[in-house]
């Protein structure tokens, strides 16, 4: 039996070995299949411990994209996976099962960063020669996060990351990033995180989305806005507008010959005219 843990944050966990020390020529992948003790606890919780007979074979693992220090994200499969799809680079990055494993929020960033590509960008408008960054890009970024052991201090200073938590601080200063490359740094919502951006650096997709796919998301915008026109007539209907008040109809104003018509005229049951019952019953 082994026990897969995933930690939530592999720059604040720290574990032991069976012996008890804390082992620093090896590093922790993202699933490790070894016995565990982590000596601290994360607040926010997502880490999970799961036990499995035969890990590689079964779900969580199974389901993993290659991982992005053992097995290196080559341009062609870069290139299947991106041009196969119209999601965001930053969305893929972090889709585990994907493109590639291993990538974490700060870690996606700082690829895209070093590889100037904005997180927004369509994957399948990326050019080639955004595809060739990318990969080399996540291979560097990796290769030198774990070689100094997620050493923070010592990552490069031109790197990102070194800058990218200033978003909330009790400083007005817009923080950015030193250098030729660098620049402020903006915070959008990709992917359903928060990206930390250098829009002076970062580019969008070079290559037009493809025609079909174009067409595709037209259709799609056109039948929401024709369901939602719907939707808007059905509440239309059972609400209505606001109902009116019937509103007595004012009595028409009589003329003298309107009356004198109406002493004339003969009522139900008798064919005498009315002034004529009058004067025989005053009689």
């Amino acid at each position: 039996m082994s026990a897969v843990l995933h930690p939530c944050r592999t720059r604040s966990s720290r574990f032991r070995t069976l012996n008890g020390h804390r082992d620093s020529q090896s590093w922790c992948s993202a699933l490790a299949t070894a016995i565990l003790w982590p000596s601290r606890s994360a607040k926010s919780r997502l880490g999970r411990l799961r036990l499995r007979t035969d890990p590689e074979h079964e779900e969580p693992w199974r389901s993993l994209a290659p991982d992005a220090l053992l097995e290196p994200l080559s341009r062609e499969r870069a290139a299947d996976v991106c041009r196969a799809t119209s999601a965001c680079i930053k969305a893929l990055l972090l889709d585990q099962s994907k493109l590639i494993s291993g990538v974490g929020n700060w870690v996606a960033d700082e690829v895209l960063f070093q590889a100037a590509i904005h997180p927004a960008a369509r994957c399948n408008t990326l050019s080639d020669a955004q595809m060739n960054k990318l990969t080399t890009a996540l291979h560097d970024v990796v290769s030198v996060a774990v070689g100094v052991n997620a050493d923070a201090g010592a990552f490069p200073g031109t790197w990102l990351f070194h800058h990218r938590w200033g978003k909330g601080g009790k400083s007005n200063a817009v923080p950015r990033v030193p250098g030729a490359n660098g620049g402020p740094i903006s915070w959008l919502t990709v992917g359903g995180r928060t990206s930390a951006v250098v829009i002076a650096r970062q580019r969008m997709g070079e290559v037009r989305a493809p025609a079909a796919s174009c067409q595709k998301a037209s259709k799609a915008k056109a039948k929401r806005k024709n369901d939602t026109d719907a939707e808007d007539a059905v509440v239309d209907d059972e609400e209505g507008a606001k109902p009116t008040v019937a509103r007595r109809k004012r009595p028409a104003v009589k003329t003298a010959q309107d009356e004198a018509a109406e002493l004339e005229a003969p009522t139900r049951g008798s064919a005498k005219p009315r002034a004529k019952r009058q004067r025989d019953a005053s009689a």
